[in-house]
This record gives structure tokens, sequence and C-alpha cells, in this order.
């Protein structure tokens, strides 16, 4: 297995370093997704906002929509 990587992401505010863990462990999307959406759930009940969350939904999306750009304009559907 591969070790956890470290890894920087620039935002307005500065760098924010993440930890990448290893993807082969599926054990990891658990928690993932328990800590996102418990964080969510809070931030729902508390009416906090952050602009920050906006700006990822953003890149998230963006990312996304890049890459079927990308598999349009390679003909994968085809392939596979």
């Amino acid at each position: 297995m591969e070790a956890e990587k470290d890894c920087i992401n620039s935002t307005s505010k500065g760098n924010e370093e993440i930890i990448v863990p290893d993807i082969s462990d599926k054990s990891h999307y658990s928690s993932l997704y328990k800590n996102m959406f418990a964080e969510f759930f809070d931030a729902v009940e508390s009416k906090k906002q952050n602009m920050d969350w906006i700006d990822e939904a953003y890149q998230s999306i963006y990312l996304l929509d890049r890459c079927y750009t990308s598999s349009e304009m390679n003909d994968i559907y085809n392939e596979i």
C-alpha cells in the first residue's frame, strides 16, 4: 500500500495542507463521507455560511465538467 501524501490547496485565504490518503484503502471513503455530512448538517443547523465552501463546490463542478469535455473530445465512451 502507498503511504499518505500531502497536497496543498491554494485559496483566497492562503494555502491549506490536505492529507491525501491511499486511495486503495476503501475504509477511507466511509470516514470521509461521515465527516463531510456531519459538518454539513452542523452548518445547516447553525445557519453557518462559508464562502470557501462555495469556492470548493465551484472548483469541483468545474473539474467534473472538464473531465466530461475531455472524455467527449477523445470519444472515451465508444472505447469502453
